[in-house]
């Protein structure tokens, strides 16, 4: 008769280690999913915002090559005026003619060599700072992409079968990338991490507590 009850109770317990662990496994899909979510959402964020600072950059490199084709023709017109060899037809236009563009930049009436100079010079600056800039987007673009990439590997990483929410220590990134541990911040997993710990601690509290009043 003893070993009857002996054998309910340990079927008992048996269900109730089998139900924590049911629980526990639901516990860490749900947490998985809601960490891969925002991991992938944020990538996603991070690649938009690569592809539209290339984007950008292409843009300002476009007009700094503009500008210096331009000031390339303001600055020939100028040596051609110097040397006597602009053509009649020439000495009363208000524009300028960049070679192989179609464009025509206007210029001062009676404009003078050293006017144009100047205006050569404006634009090379002009073309120079646009340079720089579309330098700082490159880098900010790649940057980006770099950063979308490694939230899509911590994605394909908590994604995975074999990987718990408990062994997913994203402060592992802190030593060698603040940004993506600045990302995981506002995210919000180390908040997830803790809370599945917590919900998970409770359960079996729960369950250890039961098989000790025996129920």
């Amino acid at each position: 008769m003893s070993e009857g009850i002996n054998s309910i109770q340990s079927d008992k317990n048996m269900s109730n280690v089998l139900t924590t662990e049911s629980a526990q496994d639901k516990l860490e899909g749900n947490s998985k999913r809601k960490i891969a979510d925002a991991l992938l959402m944020e990538s996603n964020k991070f690649s938009e915002n690569s592809n539209k600072q290339a984007q950008k950059a292409q843009e300002y490199l476009q007009a700094a090559d503009a500008m210096e084709k331009a000031a390339n023709a303001v600055r020939a017109r100028a040596d051609q005026m110097r040397k006597g060899q602009i053509k009649e037809e020439e000495k009363t236009k208000k524009v300028v003619e960049v070679p192989g563009s179609g464009v025509q930049v206007p210029i001062p009436k009676d404009a003078t060599p050293e006017m144009l100079e100047k205006m050569a010079d404006s634009f090379e600056k002009k073309a120079k700072e646009n340079r720089r800039m579309a330098d700082d987007l490159l880098k900010e673009s790649e940057s980006s992409k770099r950063m979308a990439n490694q939230l899509q590997e911590q994605v394909e990483l908590i994604s995975r079968k074999d990987t718990n929410v408990s062994d997913f220590q994203a402060k592992s990134m802190q030593a060698h990338n603040e940004g993506l541990n600045m990302v995981f911040k506002k995210l919000g997993v180390y908040k997830l991490d803790a809370e599945y710990k917590q919900q998970v601690a409770y359960s079996q509290q729960k369950e250890a507590d039961k098989m000790q009043r025996g129920i």
